[in-house]
């Protein structure tokens, strides 16, 4: 099993995510906080963060934002495995920021 660390890009539901927050507990079991990740542009009035790799260009939505179980995340087995620290920090931020911001 891949090492669950923030930034770490994952699959959960056979959907890409990155895991934005992790020593959370969910019904006695380890559990993450991730958001989607999404290859396309979102409309303006999603909030969003975006993130530029060596693989690609991603998306970090804000609005779909949900705490898991680890043990519910797979490795996505391509690159570019974690995002770059300016993005991470900022969608990291932004999250905070929210209002109904949970976890």
């Amino acid at each position: 099993m891949s090492p669950k660390s923030v930034g770490t890009i994952m699959k959960h539901r056979h959907e890409r995510v990155v895991i934005l927050k992790t020593g959370l507990r969910v019904h006695g079991a380890d559990a993450v906080t991730i958001a989607r990740l999404s290859t396309t542009r979102p409309a303006d009035t999603v909030p969003c963060v975006e993130a530029r790799t060596w693989y690609d260009g991603y998306w970090v939505r804000l609005d779909q934002v949900s705490t898991v179980k680890a043990t519910e995340l797979i490795s996505a087995w391509t690159g570019p495995g974690k995002l770059p620290p300016e993005p991470l920090a900022s969608a990291i931020a932004r999250l905070e920021a929210q209002p109904d911001a949970t976890g």
